[in-house]
């Protein structure tokens, strides 16, 4: 069994970078997202071709996205659970 701690960490930033220049071409994109809850919330693209991304983010993620985006502001980039 893989632990999850082991792999590469991506952000949801890079995640949806990385989905929006996958599908861009095909025509515009549609964002949406569930009512946060005390587990997290849903955030979802959909691509006018009928691909979704989406991916639940829990409450430590939401925090540890934030973190590497203020890391990256102080030229932190290297932190090794900020790297995607």
């Amino acid at each position: 069994m893989s632990d999850q701690r082991s792999r590469p960490t991506m952000t949801l930033l890079a995640d949806l970078e990385q989905f929006a220049s996958d599908h861009r071409a095909h025509g515009p994109l549609t964002a949406n997202a569930t009512e946060p809850a005390g587990n997290g919330y849903l955030p979802t693209v959909v691509c006018s071709c009928g691909v979704l991304f989406g991916r639940w983010i829990t409450p430590e993620e939401a925090e540890l996205d934030l973190l590497c985006e203020a890391f990256a502001e102080l030229s932190f980039k290297n932190h090794p659970r900020c790297s995607g």
